[in-house]
């Protein structure tokens, strides 16, 4: 009687476990997706709204810009928050902010509505895997990649749905009127779904344990390699159709994409496998060194289609540093999840904001051409990051 007792436990526990697994990957897929959609619609954004490169290149900022203040905040205070109603809020926003991009009249107005899914996602993110760490305790290596390789999946979807539809319908409201209708039950399936926190264990943060935490060798390694990586990111996710587009076809650019993101499926699936084989730091060493063999070759030595199989590989090996960098930091400090999840997406969102409008401006004053090579400089400060990481744990 009492084994059949447990076996009913463990039951409702794995129930439990997969349901929520599975919202918020589902979540994590379409806001992958949505964010994607920036770069394949960059050119039909300008054909609208009649703005430059460097106007255009406001569409990254806005985007992250609502994301840093909730993924934060959110993050920092894990520990305090009603989880299940901070993250129904944020897909509720994240939907609405969705709609209303599609609706924008005006260019400004776009950017604005930006910055309101933005602050809907970062509630969800800023929750969401510090929740699976709790949820699979110990794993987090493994369950972050998979969590990566989930939002991968959609953001390569992104834009080849963005041609389906520009296709079918010729406009680009109609590609964000689609992403708001599929968050739709997402968002109700999680209103009536019951969270039980008690094995929630957050650590409650202090100022005192933020400053300790950030003070640590993998911590600081952390910040500085996913800045320099999601740089490399966020300036391929932004600028590669409208750079490709150039010397193919806009069609071709966002196919390019698409294929690029797709890389990050199998190269985060086997990232997991091999987290929990290799020395993290290793592995975000080696992915580096591959990303600055790869984008050299890229940018230096060869064009044409040639170029564009070197930027696509380099996606497989860029796939993998954010959640092994991030495994890094949080092996540290377990219990503090969500604020170093939060610091790390905080990361992110500054290198998404950052990065993006630097290549609109040299490509208003230079060419978009040299304006990519900037990806070179962040790969080979990102080997030189993990070389000095690496020595200092050695030490």
């Amino acid at each position: 009687m009492r084994n059949v007792k447990q076996l009913k436990n463990f039951d409702i526990e794995v129930s439990h476990r997969s349901s929520w697994s599975l919202i918020i990957f589902a979540f994590v897929f379409l806001s992958g997706g949505i964010m994607q959609l920036r770069g394949a619609l960059l050119p039909n954004f300008q054909a609208t709204f009649g703005v430059s490169e460097s106007l255009l290149g406001l569409v990254a900022p806005m985007g992250t810009l609502g994301f840093t203040i909730t993924v934060l905040t959110t993050g920092l205070a894990a520990g305090h928050l009603p989880v299940k109603k901070f993250m129904l809020a944020g897909a509720v926003i994240t939907t609405a902010g969705t709609f209303l991009m599609g609706l924008s009249s005006l260019y400004p107005l776009l950017l604005l509505f930006l910055v309101v899914r933005g602050l809907g996602t970062g509630l969800f993110r800023g929750l969401d895997r510090p929740l699976l760490n709790h949820l699979y305790p110990g794993k987090f290596g493994r369950i972050y990649n998979l969590h990566a390789a989930s939002w991968a999946l959609g953001a390569a979807s992104g834009p080849l749905f963005a041609n389906l539809i520009l296709r079918l319908t010729g406009n680009w409201r109609t590609v964000y009127l689609f992403y708001g209708i599929l968050l739709v039950p997402l968002f109700l399936f999680l209103f009536n779904k019951e969270l039980d926190t008690s094995e929630f264990e957050e650590t409650r943060l202090s100022l005192e344990k933020l400053k300790r935490i950030s003070r640590k060798t993998e911590i600081l390694g952390m910040f500085i390699g996913i800045v320099l990586n999601v740089g490399i990111e966020a300036i391929f996710f932004t600028w590669l159709p409208y750079y490709l587009s150039g010397i193919f076809s806009h069609e071709f650019g966002n196919t390019a994409l698409t294929f690029f993101l797709l890389a990050y499926v199998p190269g985060r699936l086997i990232s997991g496998w091999l987290a929990e084989k290799l020395d993290l730091s290793f592995l975000a060493l080696l992915n580096s060194l591959f990303i600055a063999v790869l984008l050299a070759m890229a940018f230096f030595f060869t064009t044409g289609y040639l170029q564009v199989a070197f930027i696509l590989l380099s996606g497989f090996s860029l796939s993998s540093n954010f959640p092994t960098l991030l495994s890094l930091g949080t092996k540290t400090s377990p219990k503090l999840s969500g604020p170093i999840n939060a610091l790390a997406m905080t990361c992110s969102a500054l290198a998404l904001s950052a990065f993006p409008p630097l290549v609109g401006l040299i490509t208003d004053y230079i060419s978009i051409a040299v304006a990519m090579k900037l990806t070179v400089v962040l790969a080979v400060g990102l080997v030189l990051n993990l070389v000095v990481l690496r020595a200092r744990l050695a030490d």
